[in-house]
């Protein structure tokens, strides 16, 4: 049986090398490889791929490389299509490994390597190029091809209720049925990249930064997930993360059961302040934290790239998440300053998310930036998303924002978040210069050491179905509304605003 995963179409560049490498190993992960016989599958992949770019007819070929992936009952099939120049591998001597050790640089390495990583390699020519197929068989069988099949599975329209099932922390030996499980809810859409690799969810785990609890029957089948994971800035905020279930036991009550056990481990690592990050393509998992006590406060828009799920019609365009969070502990009372333009609607959200904050009026803070360089820390998500935040701002805010604006779209980063400290006298200041730049209101994002951010938000060129964006809480409609009138981008599109 054989099942198509993925096609990648590659440019003539060194970046396909990257992208061959990355999606090579999720794959591999994903079908039950070990962790020998992925790096068997990337070595003979980079021979190739380098080949074809060494090969490459006078560097110039407007065609691309073409990889595709498919899944066999016990393996996989990698098949490589591309232009560049001929040529016939029975021409190449056959060397033995003994042989090989004894040349400095012996003439078809690359072929004998490829043969050594892989069960069967296959080379064909015509008119149309050339093509490589590619043949592996993994030696254990944790993941077959009718495991990962989506197209062919049949979900029941109700869920299949579960009687008995446990809740706990992850058994490192679970990790690949984790990523299973991640595969049949999500395909490769999902946002947290740790969810498809294996090993690195083993490592993490270890490590408490990010701790999986699975659900679990009475016959050992994985039925879902939730992970607690550490902000990558903000310390004491935890994110309850990389939450899916089974799509045939979905509504059985498994995702209330691991957010209660994700409260509880956060708690114990030493929360303060806990978030989840919805989808907006339906309101499930919105009800889910709002009956746990979550609280909107931010909506980033275009977030992420087409997501699809089981028995949901997805969006045509990028998806939208909506920040909910919940206090674990009393925050310490912090004194923050407003910006004119947003003053209404962050009240509004400071007093749902019940923070102790003293409001300062900007008319008593220092009417001038200090001297000196503005200081961001930047990171970047896949799907083309950035978060840009600033941490201390100075007298050239404007040009160094402008700096860092540029720098990020010439990347070609589709959406960029911009985090302002409410904690700064001169958010007035920041907020108006980064308007300047077509940045817009998100939202709210606590944190218990820079007096909580204000969150702005610039869409390259991309306009947002704000009627495709199902929101559940009453104030999280209320903030998609206020959004979609501040949006500049459907100002520029002439279209009418309530």
């Amino acid at each position: 049986m054989e099942k198509h995963l993925l096609t990648l179409s590659l440019p003539y560049a060194n970046s396909a090398t990257e992208m061959v490498f990355s999606n090579c190993n999720l794959i591999a992960s994903l079908i039950g490889f070990s962790e020998r016989e992925s790096l068997q599958l990337q070595i003979a992949m980079e021979e190739i791929i380098t080949n074809a770019l060494k090969n490459n007819l006078n560097k110039v070929n407007p065609n691309e490389i073409t990889v595709s992936f498919s899944a066999l009952e016990n393996g996989i099939k990698i098949e490589v299509r591309e232009t560049g120049i001929p040529f016939d591998p029975e021409n190449f001597p056959v060397y033995e490994k003994d042989n090989l050790l004894k040349q400095e640089n012996p003439t078809g390495l690359g072929i004998y390597l490829i043969k050594e990583m892989v069960d069967n390699v296959d080379y064909k020519m015509s008119r149309a190029g050339k093509e490589i197929i590619l043949i592996k068989y993994k030696k254990d069988n944790a993941i077959s091809a009718s495991d990962v099949s989506l197209a062919s599975e049949s979900v029941p329209q109700s869920p299949v209720t579960i009687e008995n099932f446990i809740v706990r922390e992850i058994d490192p030996k679970e990790a690949v049925e984790v990523t299973k499980e991640a595969y049949l809810s999500y395909g490769y859409g999902y946002l947290v990249d740790e969810v498809y690799n294996p090993s690195l969810l083993r490592k993490l785990n270890v490590s408490r930064d990010f701790i999986s609890i699975v659900s679990v029957s009475d016959a050992g089948e994985i039925l879902g997930h939730v992970a607690v994971i550490k902000h990558k800035f903000l310390k004491g905020v935890f994110e309850f993360g990389a939450a899916f279930v089974n799509p045939k036991y979905r509504g059985g009550g498994l995702l209330k059961s691991m957010t209660k056990k994700a409260f509880e481990i956060a708690e114990s690592e030493g929360g303060e302040l806990a978030f989840v990050d919805c989808v907006t393509t339906h309101a499930y998992s919105q009800k889910v934290a709002s009956g746990f006590g979550f609280v909107d406060s931010c909506i980033f828009l275009a977030r992420l790239s087409q997501s699809t799920f089981h028995e949901i019609k997805a969006g045509k365009g990028r998806e939208t998440l909506i920040s909910a969070f919940y206090s674990l502990k009393k925050i310490p009372p912090c004194t923050i300053f407003l910006p004119v333009r947003y003053d209404s609607i962050t009240r509004k959200i400071l007093n749902n998310l019940n923070l102790d904050v003293q409001i300062s009026s900007l008319e008593q803070s220092v009417a001038v930036f200090p001297e000196g360089e503005t200081a961001f820390h930047y990171y970047a998500e896949k799907f083309n998303t950035g978060h840009l935040y600033v941490d201390l701002p100075s007298a050239d805010f404007s040009k160094a924002l402008f700096k860092q604006f540029k720098k990020i779209c010439i990347s070609r980063v589709d959406v960029i978040y911009l985090y302002l400290p409410l904690g700064s006298p001169f958010i007035d200041m920041m907020t108006e210069a980064a308007v300047q730049r077509d940045f817009f209101f998100a939202g709210i994002v606590p944190d218990n050491t820079k007096g909580h951010y204000l969150v702005l938000q610039y869409l390259n060129n991309y306009l947002v179905d704000y009627d495709a964006i199902d929101i559940f809480s009453e104030p999280g409609k209320a903030l998609k509304e206020f959004i979609k009138y501040d949006d500049p981008n459907k100002k520029l599109f002439n279209e009418e605003i309530p």
